[in-house]
């Protein structure tokens, strides 16, 4: 859809600026946005020596610490990743009924785990390539949904303010299952001037600018990242973050099936 191309563009600007970061997360992340600190980006990553506070990176050198001993409990440090070829493919699959994408359409992982055993998806800068797949897939999606809008949709609106309305409410409702955990008010705000900007500037109607929304979506770092941290302040114990009832359940569902929680694990 040639109106939706400026998106692909927004949509690579937003995976890059906001969520590809290098390294683990620590710290005291806001409602479900983007980390606090990232730790393990700077200069004196090698040995933990180098933080970047605020931002995806840093180049100070720090001072040496102490090693504390490792809490048995702990479930470690919770490095940010994208999403597996597989974890896509199923994710869309459980979401929107969409079984149309193959593996090679979407970044798949790397061939060579010589020094990773796990070949997930490590945080790292979005190549043209991989920006390319993520919003072929993202438009081919929005593509084959816009026939049956009405699966996703919690409304129907029969004028223009009944659409405004009903466009805050799939942003709310199906961003929430989309993102695998209720969005921030940040988030909420953006998608809800993409879709004025879908009606105003690109002239789009109510169907249309549903699918830039979807499109969008699909594209963010709340969807292509496993970064599933609920709404409000996170707890702490002992200067570690506590999984939230997101986390446990993404933590869980992903481990087992490789795809997003089912309606009954998000209200367990």
């Amino acid at each position: 859809m040639n109106k939706t191309r400026a998106l692909g563009i927004a949509g690579c600007c937003w995976l890059s600026s906001t969520a590809c970061t290098t390294g683990t997360i620590s710290g005291t992340p806001g409602a479900g946005a983007a980390p606090a600190m990232v730790t393990g980006a700077g200069a004196g990553a090698a040995a933990g020596l180098g933080s970047a506070t605020g931002g995806a990176s840093g180049t100070g050198q720090g001072m040496p610490t102490t090693a504390q001993p490792a809490d048995p409990n702990a479930a470690g440090l919770l490095p940010l990743r994208r999403l597996t070829a597989r974890e896509y493919l199923n994710t869309v699959r459980d979401l929107l009924a969409d079984s149309t994408l193959q593996t090679g359409d979407v970044p798949n992982e790397p061939d060579d785990t010589s020094n990773n055993a796990f070949p997930f998806r490590q945080p790292s800068s979005i190549g043209t390539t991989d920006a390319k797949s993520l919003e072929g897939a993202a438009e081919q999606v929005a593509s084959n949904l816009s026939a049956r809008l009405a699966t996703v949709i919690p409304c129907m609106p029969t004028d223009a303010a009944g659409e405004a309305a009903c466009a805050q409410q799939f942003i709310t409702q199906f961003g929430a299952k989309l993102y695998r955990r209720p969005l921030s008010s940040p988030e909420a705000a953006d998608l809800s001037t993409l879709y004025q900007t879908g009606r105003s500037t690109l002239s789009l109607d109510f169907k249309g600018a549903i699918d830039l929304l979807l499109e969008a979506m699909l594209q963010a770092p709340g969807f292509i990242y496993h970064w599933e941290v609920g709404p409000g302040s996170s707890a702490l114990a002992n200067g570690v973050l506590l999984l939230d009832n997101y986390q446990v359940a993404n933590r869980l569902s992903y481990f087992l099936w490789g795809s997003m929680p089912d309606d009954s694990l998000f209200l367990a």
